[in-house]
């Protein structure tokens, strides 16, 4: 009896806090941290080719040639198309390896095997390094500038009409998270209660769970798995 009312607060507890964090912070408001990951992966996804191929290929192509050219001529100066496949970096082999570049084909058919390997390997792997530095760019770029937007749309929904929307909407949000963190702990709680240390406690034993508690379980993720 004890637990059941224990359990009872506690997604009582939740409803509360989410009806009183919507009210408070608003829809906008809420909704704002989701927005922005999801928002700016979008739009850091969509354009980090271009802005690789376009801006940041650029920058690093000629650090990263001359980079692993002077490597190669300093650590690697004794290589031929006969042991290229054998004695090329480790990191180098990887690479090649992951673009598909047959190093001994590349040895074999080049006059210089050095200037061939590079030129063989660095346009794939700028190609790579330029788009997830683009991509690392303009996903921080996106977030700073829609939270900048955000900002100034909360400040419109902060009174009047707008505010009494705001407000109304981050009420139901608040509740949709409420449901969700409620459905999420029974799932846990129903877990736990049934685990082997817990069977020979009288108190588990005979907790049943009251409506609100089986309306949740009735749904759990254990429960959806098991009704296909």
């Amino acid at each position: 009896m004890a637990l059941n009312v224990i359990v009872n607060i506690i997604i009582s507890a939740f409803f509360v806090a989410g009806v009183i964090i919507g009210i408070k912070r608003g829809f906008i408001s809420l909704a704002a941290k989701p927005v922005k990951f999801f928002a700016a992966l979008v739009i850091a996804f969509s354009f980090a080719s271009a802005f690789g191929a376009a801006v940041i290929n650029p920058i690093i192509e000629a650090p990263i040639t001359n980079y692993i050219k002077d490597f190669l001529y300093t650590n690697c100066e004794g290589l031929t198309s006969s042991n290229a496949r054998e004695e090329l970096p480790t990191i180098l082999k990887i690479s090649a390896a992951i673009f598909g570049i047959d190093i001994g084909e590349v040895a074999s058919n080049a006059t210089n095997v050095l200037d061939a390997i590079v030129e063989s390997l660095t346009a794939p792997v700028i190609s790579v390094v330029s788009v997830i530095v683009a991509f690392i760019i303009l996903y921080f770029i996106s977030k700073v500038l829609l939270s900048v937007a955000l900002w100034f749309v909360n400040l419109v929904f902060q009174s009047g009409v707008f505010g009494f929307l705001n407000k109304l909407l981050g009420t139901v949000f608040g509740l949709c998270l409420a449901v969700i963190v409620s459905w999420a702990f029974v799932a846990v709680f129903e877990y736990a209660v049934h685990l082997p240390m817990f069977a020979a406690n009288p108190t588990v034993a005979e907790f049943e769970g009251t409506f609100i508690y089986g309306f949740f379980n009735s749904y759990s993720p254990m429960e959806l798995l098991l009704s296909f």
